[in-house]
């Protein structure tokens, strides 16, 4: 008993464990996961409120009415959104598993919370793989594949608890969640799971991961690329190395095969790297576009060069440093490069396109940090202010732009939300529906459904009657000129007004007998001057739509007022339709020059008539808008605006008169 007891104990009691030292770090562990369910709840609870408010745009429409239709026994559903088959949309074969689950409530808010969990999914093995290679966790593989464990001066629960600072701070993460539902999400859960396996050992398992990711979208192939890239240089055993040289394989393999089925129809290849291939080249092929980019490297490297605010704005909250690890650093390649080469800031800037990027970063600024932390390592003395730094840049950014997260993406209010309800029951299912951006997403559980995210455009008829859905200043709009289009263009067809409360319209028009396509012009056919802002009048909604106005009350202001054109230089011809019965100003006015460039005093009329008048736009000084947005030390890069200003047409009332106004429009001038 003596020779147990002697065996059993330490032979140095100064190397005795440290009871209350372990239970010190598991408690920062624990308060780390605390964190990260935390987190998986706002999410939920947010989701739970952006789709009950029905808020959700474009994007979310495409997902949905696929859900849908497969959920309702359309195996082979076609997407009236992207105007193709859905298994050419983009390879996302995960949909058809996914959308059976969703025939139990809540159908459609299932993608949004099974985006969430994929978010809190990453970054539950994001701390776990933290724990296991600083040493808190052992593994017999431990030693042999993973990056540890080390006795850093650091330790583990610490370590894990930054993690889920980064996370969990992390503004991209939220604003992931926020925008409709996407793949990268989950496409990222599953290849940090792939990235995971691989380091353990437990190769056979690995390949499940990889099959999923692939099986998500086109582009994750490249995820799992990258995962393979960076375990050849990050594990240590050749059986490991040889899995990754197969999975970098396989996910070249799938993209190969993804692009001769033209499964990838929606990926805007050559709208987004056209340009590579020089100016001349029309419609080029990828072999076009990869050969320019070799022969005129200037062209690539200008357009990632332009794109630098964005690196450190994707990279900076989540550490930074991971890009010292090979596990980070594969992923990030294959991440940030493709956006980063597309033809304009839109895909470069942190969302959702860039979101495997966020924990996979983070899992590598803590992991390069702990090895920094090393006993005996020359930098371990830095690491504790390091971690500080980083822990501090991230809450930095999250302060900077987590206070603009509900009012970014609950742009529909209770009220609205009440409505659309009301509008979602009253529509029949197999009936046709036209809406724009703002409020799609819901609204997108039917067969024959259409965005119109601009103008001109048109729809398709199928013999019934079809129904608008039209907000006025409900939810995100991608072109507020474009929606006023729709909705004036839609009155002058003299629908019946089904429904209009809160600024949303619901209007049904029956089409004639025989009709199959209707097209509808852009905004410079008019605009109804009732769809836009009065200061000194309102709509009058008396007798059929396409005479709505807007009458004047006789008060001096601005009768018609907030149309906004964005228009390239050039010479321009105002036209308003109009009646008074005193003399009234119809006015031009540059947003740029912040100046009246043009004007018109309008004799009195009992009937209305249009009066035209033309104007010239000058050339922007400074070739127009940055396209950087938010505070001076935690900005974007967004899509830069147009070399051109914004000009408003104003009917301005000097006096007593009582004016009515119908339509504004702005053409450009014939030469």
């Amino acid at each position: 008993m003596a020779r147990t007891l002697e065996r059993d104990a330490p032979a140095d009691p100064a190397k005795a464990p440290d009871a209350s030292g372990r239970r010190r770090f598991s408690l920062a562990a624990l308060v780390a996961r605390a964190m990260l369910v935390g987190q998986l709840a706002w999410l939920l609870a947010f989701s739970a409120v952006q789709y009950r408010r029905g808020g959700l745009t474009f994007d979310f429409s495409v997902w949905n009415q696929a859900r849908w239709l497969i959920s309702h026994g359309h195996l082979d559903p076609y997407s009236t959104v992207m105007s193709m088959p859905f298994w050419q949309v983009d390879g996302n074969w995960l949909m058809w598993p996914l959308a059976l689950g969703t025939v139990l409530p809540p159908h459609g808010l299932w993608l949004l919370w099974v985006q969430d969990l994929a978010v809190f999914g990453s970054a539950w093995i994001v701390v776990s793989w933290i724990l296991r290679a600083a040493g808190a966790q052992r593994s017999r593989h431990a030693p042999r594949l993973l990056d540890g464990p080390w006795r850093s001066s650091i330790p583990a629960g610490l370590l894990a608890l930054l993690a889920a600072v980064l996370l969990c701070a992390n503004p991209w993460i939220y604003s992931t969640a926020a925008f409709d539902f996407h793949w990268e999400a989950v496409a990222g859960f599953f290849t940090l799971l792939t990235a995971w396996d691989l380091a353990r050992g437990k190769t056979r398992r690995a390949w499940i991961w990889v099959a999923l990711t692939l099986a998500t979208q086109q582009s994750s192939a490249l995820y799992v690329v990258g995962v393979g890239a960076a375990g050849i240089f990050a594990l240590r055993a050749d059986r490991g190395r040889r899995t990754a040289v197969l999975v970098m394989v396989s996910g070249l393999a799938w993209l190969g095969l993804m692009t001769g089925i033209h499964a990838n129809r929606a990926s805007y290849l050559q709208a987004a790297y056209g340009y590579l291939a020089g100016p001349g080249a029309a419609s080029p092929s990828l072999g076009q576009m990869a050969w320019g980019a070799v022969t005129h490297a200037s062209r690539p490297l200008g357009q990632i060069w332009s794109n630098r605010l964005d690196f450190w704005a994707n990279l900076l909250p989540a550490g930074l440093l991971g890009v010292l690890n090979p596990w980070a650093l594969g992923v990030t390649v294959v991440v940030l490069v493709p956006d980063f080469l597309w033809t304009n800031h839109l895909m470069a800037q942190p969302s959702f396109q860039n979101y495997p990027v966020y924990p996979f970063v983070t899992l590598g600024s803590v992991l390069v940090l702990a090895r920094l932390g090393r006993k005996h390592a020359p930098l371990r003395h830095a690491s504790a202010p390091i971690a500080v730094a980083m822990a501090g840049a991230s809450i930095a950014w999250a302060w900077a732009w987590l206070p603009l997260y509900p009012r970014s993406w609950l742009r529909v209010t209770p009220s609205a939300a009440r409505v659309l309800a009301r509008v979602r029951d009253l529509i029949p299912a197999n009936a046709e529906i036209v809406t724009t951006n703002g409020i799609s997403g819901r609204l997108s559980e039917h067969r024959d459904f259409y965005v119109k995210m601009n103008v001109p455009s048109g729809i398709p008829l199928h013999g019934e009657p079809v129904y608008f859905v039209i907000p006025g200043n409900q939810g995100i709009a991608y072109n507020p000129l474009g929606t006023k289009a729709v909705l004036s263009q839609v009155a002058a067809l003299n629908p019946d007004v089904v429904l209009h409360d809160d600024g949303i319209w619901v209007l049904r028009w029956v089409p004639p007998p025989g009709a199959k396509y209707h097209r509808f012009p852009g905004p410079s056919a008019g605009l109804a001057a009732w769809t836009l802002n009065s200061t000194v009048g309102a709509p009058d909604y008396s007798g059929m739509p396409s005479g709505w106005h807007i009458q004047g009350t006789g008060s001096r202001g601005f009768v018609v007022w907030g149309d906004y054109w964005s228009v390239a230089p050039g010479r321009y011809i105002a036209a308003v339709k109009l009646s008074s019965d005193g003399p009234v100003t119809v006015e031009v006015s540059s947003s740029d020059h912040h100046r009246i460039v043009a004007s018109l005093s309008v004799p009195p009329s009992a009937t209305p008539e249009t009066v035209s008048f033309p104007f010239s736009v000058p050339p922007v000084a400074g070739g127009g808008s940055s396209g950087v947005t938010r505070p001076k030390y935690f900005r974007i890069q967004t899509p830069a605006g147009k070399a051109s200003p914004l000009v408003e047409v104003r009917v301005v009332n000097p006096g007593d008169p009582v004016a009515s106004v119908y339509t504004v429009a702005v053409r450009r001038a014939s030469s």
